[in-house]
């Protein structure tokens, strides 16, 4: 903190910087001399005390005429002053906050599921969950054998059973068969079955496999793992609100939930790289930023720290405004 002489002619330069070129600082009245130095000294006692960085003014002071008076001290202290470290560093954050949240929206724009609403919700740790599930399923999913899949076996169903009650009724005929008994023969015989058996001999009629009965080991086998591929494909769906298109075939459905998971783990990560930019740039300036949005509050008057939070504390700037509009006319109020 300098002495009364430093602060006198730094406010006199302070002061005649900004006036017009036309004007004289012995043309204003006494009353707007006082009270600009008062203002200068509380400013300049303010930034010592708490060490804020350098200010930088995004409204300039009123220009003043030879003939005009200020009638309250409002005019003076109603202004914005952006406080931060750097400026050009500041202005680096925004671009890369606008940067990331242009990017974060294309991703989001593909995908049904509202990524960041859940991000910001606090569901973040669902949504890692949900992840690691998808991964998972996708990952023990073998991709040429789907292919293979594609080209070998096709399976029309004529039943509305679940694919749960599907499974268990195929389960149990496997196991009936794997003890050397048959299903395919003897029809005359099949009212001599188990009960479990013959409530399960549906699957027999109501599914066909390449044109065949589901009627012996190797096409119940299929059926089996083409339920288990419909559930973990189902389950895929319900996690990220997506269906892949009708008519999909077993490659072209986990190429589809692939890639969603993929887009999903990417708009996961531009958002926490977002939220670092954005707290950064509030922990290094008193700019204040709401999630996703294109503008920040300026404290009026600036002020580092605020008691309170009411809307008519503050002014709002676009990012283009701190970044391009201020440019060429940002007014340095001072360095320490």
């Amino acid at each position: 903190m300098f002495g009364t002489k430093g602060y006198i002619n730094s406010f006199k330069t302070e002061f005649a910087g900004n006036c017009y070129d036309s004007c004289q600082i012995s043309l204003y009245s006494p009353t707007y001399y006082i009270e600009f130095f008062i203002r200068f000294l509380l400013r300049e006692f303010w930034r010592v005390l708490i060490k804020t960085p350098t200010t930088y003014g995004l409204e300039s002071i009123p220009p003043c005429t030879c003939s005009r008076k200020l009638k309250n001290l409002s005019e003076l202290t109603m202004h914005t002053f952006v406080e931060c470290k750097n400026l050009e560093e500041l202005q680096k954050m925004l671009r890369d906050l606008v940067v990331f949240y242009d990017k974060a929206a294309k991703l989001q724009a593909d995908m049904p599921k509202k990524i960041i609403n859940e991000y910001f919700a606090g569901n973040i740790v669902v949504l890692e969950k949900q992840l690691l599930v998808s991964m998972k399923i996708i990952n023990g999913l073998d991709e040429d054998r789907l292919r293979r899949m594609d080209t070998t076996v096709k399976i029309v169903y004529s039943t509305d059973k679940s694919i749960e009650r599907l499974l268990l009724d195929i389960d149990l005929l496997l196991h009936y068969l794997e003890r050397g008994n048959k299903i395919s023969k003897f029809w005359l015989l099949r009212p001599f079955f188990p009960k479990t058996i013959k409530k399960a001999l549906y699957v027999t009629r109501d599914i066909m496999v390449n044109g065949n009965p589901c009627a012996n080991k190797k096409a119940l086998k299929l059926v089996h793992q083409d339920l288990k591929l419909k559930r973990r494909f189902r389950k895929l769906s319900k996690i990220w609100d997506s269906e892949p298109p009708t008519g999909s075939s077993y490659h072209d459905t986990y190429v589809f939930f692939k890639n969603t998971i993929l887009r999903a783990i990417d708009l996961i990560t531009v958002i926490d790289d977002a939220e670092k930019t954005r707290l950064e740039i509030q922990r290094t300036s008193n700019l204040l930023l709401r999630p996703f949005e294109e503008k920040c509050r300026v404290p009026i008057g600036g002020k580092k720290i605020r008691l309170s939070m009411e809307k008519d504390d503050f002014k709002e700037y676009s990012f283009q405004e701190i970044i391009h509009d201020y440019s060429d006319s940002i007014l340095n109020m001072g360095k320490e």
